[in-house]
């Protein structure tokens, strides 16, 4: 259970960081639906395969809009 936990606060941390990137969406303009995806965020925390699903999905989004501007 421990190593649950851990891995779970590893996965929160790296999250995160990403999410303090996106966290004035308005100006950056780069989450269209920026509320749910804080929504998703904070619902996934306590789950590392729904966060690790969650990272690539914001990696996704990231290497699409870079790519596409």
């Amino acid at each position: 259970m421990k190593y649950v936990t851990l891995h779970a606060f590893q996965y929160q941390h790296r999250i995160m960081e990403r999410v303090a990137l996106y966290r004035n969406c308005g100006e950056m303009n780069f989450f269209p639906n920026c509320e749910r995806v804080v929504i998703a965020f904070k619902f996934c925390v306590c789950f590392p395969i729904c966060m690790s699903w969650f990272l690539f999905l914001i990696t996704k989004h990231a290497l699409n809009s870079r790519f596409v501007s």
